[in-house]
Parts: C-alpha cells; sequence; structure tokens
C-alpha cells in the first residue's frame, strides 16, 4: 500500500478543511481514508477556546476526522458494524462537543442555522489475500455526507462512488455551473444521515477522498483525473514524494478553497507499477480533453463509465 495525503489552506490558520484522516494497518490489512470539509456560511459562529477563536466550521471539520479515525481504531480489524459506530459516534460526539462549547456563549437557538456543521467522505478496506498479489481482492465501504467525494481509480479510469447530497439532481458537471447547496451534513443537531456503499475489487486500485476544493473549481468533472495523472507521468516525477508535491501544485493553482485529499493505492507493488498500469489511460483520457469536443460533449463521453454502480446501504 501507498499512501498520499494533501492539505492547504487559503487562508493561514483559518482552514475549514481538516487534515485528511489516513490510517493504515498492514499486518491486517485494513485502513481507512477520509476527508471533512466545515461548512463556512452555517459554520460561521464563533467559538472562543483558551485565548483562540474558532470559527463552527473549523472545530466541526476536525471533529468529524477525529470521530472517524477513533471509530477505525476502536472497530478494527472487524468492520463489519463500522458504519453504524460511527454514525453512533457521530451524534454522540457533536452532541458532548456543542454542549461543552454552549457553556461559553449565549443559548441562543435557530433553525435557520446548523451547529458545528461539516461534510465528511471516507472509506474503510480491508485486503483479502490470494495465492498471489494478481489473486487479492478489496473489500471496501464508503461513507459520506455532503458534498465531499469518494472515488476509485481503475486501470479504466476513475469512477465516483459516492453521490453528492445536494437540493437539487444534478451530476457532477451540471453542479460545477450550478453549485446546488448541500442538503445532508454532520451537524450537532443530529438530523444527518450517513450514507454508505460496500464494492469489492478484484483488480489493483486507487482509493480516492477529496473536498471540494480538490474538484469543485476545475473546467470539467475529467480534469480531476486528467490532474492526477498528468502529475503522475510527468517526466520529471520518479517517487510518491515528487508527486504528492506536484499534485498539490496543481490543485493549489485552480482552487477557489481548501484543499484536502487522501489517496491509497491497493495492488501495486511499486510506484513504478502504479505509472505503468495506468499510462494508457492516460493517453485516451488527454486525447478526449484536448479534442475540438466542448466541455459538455466530453462530459457526455466521460460520465458513462464515471458512476460507479454498487449496493446502496
Amino acid at each position: 500500500m501507498m499512501l498520499l495525503t494533501l492539505w492547504a489552506e487559503k487562508i493561514a490558520g483559518k482552514g475549514e478543511d481538516a487534515f485528511p484522516a489516513s490510517l493504515i494497518d498492514e499486518e491486517n490489512g485494513t485502513g481507512i481514508i477520509a476527508v471533512a470539509d466545515g461548512l463556512g456560511g452555517a459554520g460561521s459562529t464563533p467559538y472562543e477556546i483558551g485565548e483562540k477563536v474558532f470559527s463552527g466550521a473549523y472545530l466541526a471539520s476536525r471533529l468529524a476526522i477525529q470521530i472517524a479515525e477513533q471509530t477505525f481504531v476502536e472497530e478494527n480489524p472487524d468492520l463489519e458494524n463500522f458504519i453504524q459506530k460511527l454514525q453512533n459516534n457521530l451524534l454522540l460526539g457533536f452532541q458532548l462537543k456543542i454542549a461543552q462549547l454552549d457553556d461559553r456563549r449565549s443559548k441562543l437557538r435557530t433553525r435557520l442555522i446548523k451547529r458545528l456543521p461539516t461534510t465528511l467522505a471516507g472509506v474503510v478496506f480491508k485486503v483479502q489475500e490470494g495465492a498471489t498479489m494478481a489473486e487479492n481482492v478489496y473489500q471496501t465501504e464508503v461513507f459520506w455526507a455532503g458534498d465531499s467525494r469518494v472515488y476509485v481509480l481503475k486501470k479504466s479510469g476513475l469512477q465516483q462512488i459516492s453521490q453528492d447530497n445536494l437540493t437539487q439532481d444534478l451530476d457532477a458537471f451540471e453542479n460545477l455551473l450550478q453549485d446546488a447547496p448541500i442538503s445532508n451534513c454532520i451537524n450537532a443537531e443530529g438530523d444527518f444521515q450517513l450514507f454508505s456503499k460496500k464494492s469489492i475489487f478484484n483488480e489493483p486500485i486507487v482509493l480516492i477522498a477529496a473536498t471540494d476544493g480538490c474538484f469543485g473549481y476545475l473546467p470539467t468533472p475529467l480534469h480531476f483525473e486528467y490532474y492526477l495523472l498528468a502529475t503522475l507521468h510527468h517526466l520529471q516525477i520518479c517517487t510518491l514524494e515528487m508527486w504528492q508535491q506536484a499534485l498539490l501544485w496543481a490543485f493549489e493553482a485552480n482552487a477557489g478553497d481548501d484543499i484536502s485529499l487522501a489517496l491509497v493505492t491497493l495492488g501495486f507493488a511499486s510506484f513504478e507499477e502504479l505509472k505503468f498500469a495506468t499510462i494508457d489511460r492516460f493517453v485516451s483520457l488527454k486525447k478526449l480533453i484536448f479534442s475540438d469536443k466542448t466541455p459538455q460533449q466530453q462530459w457526455e463521453e466521460y460520465k458513462k463509465d464515471y458512476y460507479e454502480t454498487a449496493i446502496l446501504l
């Protein structure tokens, strides 16, 4: 397994994206990656902690990641009940946190503003080892609330596994143009749903969790995969660390928001093997992006394989 994380703030010390969760238990072949993006509008309420002041969004995203990591540690290596335990821990953890914070400020309430609002998106996984690495099976369970996303990158290309929780029924390209409000998020009121989806893969994969700072400011949904592969296959990139830095620069150059991303590779013996497995996909994707087709036409061709199909729990 190879692990890569990206994190950047637009305003130092004020970032509403938490540093991503990234825990791996190589002995048991299990792990978790997750990201959280505090919602700055609803979560703009300031809270004084010590001599510092933090927004509710800042505190919420970090609390969500902390709870996700703690739940993984508690449930590992048997992750069968992880999602239910995570939902329960989020409900309790956010209730306890807001009770603590409310002791320091007015008890005034309004239904229009959710306290401690944040997205959360991630995946827990388990490697079922075969006689050879080629015979490995990768069991995954994705979870999300909000519009942060989980993707899987296969030899055939990138697919979005999570489903954006939006007030309008928009696909990934339409939402770039309309930016629909979020319909569901983790919050201290407890009125949220943690969605989940199980998938099993019989081939090497890359799992990716990302906040909208990574994909929400790009020309099309294709460009998220393009930046992943273009940086990976740059002639000067020959290590995971170099790819990490190049990818951060690429997203920072386009983002108008904080950035948080975690990525884990499953089934690739080396960085070179990952590059070899994705080179054909990179060539075909580059050809599509730099074709004479309009962005809408590019999306219509790309989206045929973009949405990963699996059982929604």
